[in-house]
């Protein structure tokens, strides 16, 4: 992970892409794998000071958001729970990153009832 030029970076990135695009429930237990390695589960900016521009954190973080949000997007509490954790992050990419992740999967858990259709008068009536 500490190598930008040798980082599994793409290979994880792709694991959590595809298992987000097919829903094949059978990848969440890969997933958690993957969200819990110690390097990428970890990756949290929360201080100002801790701040600096370390690519391979930057990969990290954007690692644990792309995980988080494929296991939040097959219900799994711990997908949300790193997506929530990202929002107080103080990268503001990774931060409203995060809100947006959660804002999209909670619009579409949300169940609205169809808009109901205004009543009008037949055509040639007038109203009163």
């Amino acid at each position: 992970y500490y190598n930008e030029k040798t980082c599994l970076f793409s290979v994880i990135d792709s694991i959590a892409r595809i298992a987000e695009a097919k829903k094949r429930p059978e990848l969440i237990p890969a997933l958690k794998r993957l969200l819990h390695l110690p390097e990428i589960f970890t990756e949290q900016v929360r201080d100002i000071y801790d701040f600096d521009l370390d690519l391979v954190r930057e990969r990290l973080a954007m690692l644990k958001l792309l995980l988080a949000r494929a296991l939040a997007g097959y219900g799994e509490a711990i997908g949300f729970e790193a997506l929530e954790a990202l929002t107080q992050d103080r990268r503001v990419i990774i931060a409203k990153s995060a809100a947006d992740c959660l804002y999209r999967l909670a619009a579409k858990r949300v169940c609205l009832p169809p808009p109901v259709q205004p009543v009008t008068d037949p055509p040639g009536r007038c109203s009163d």
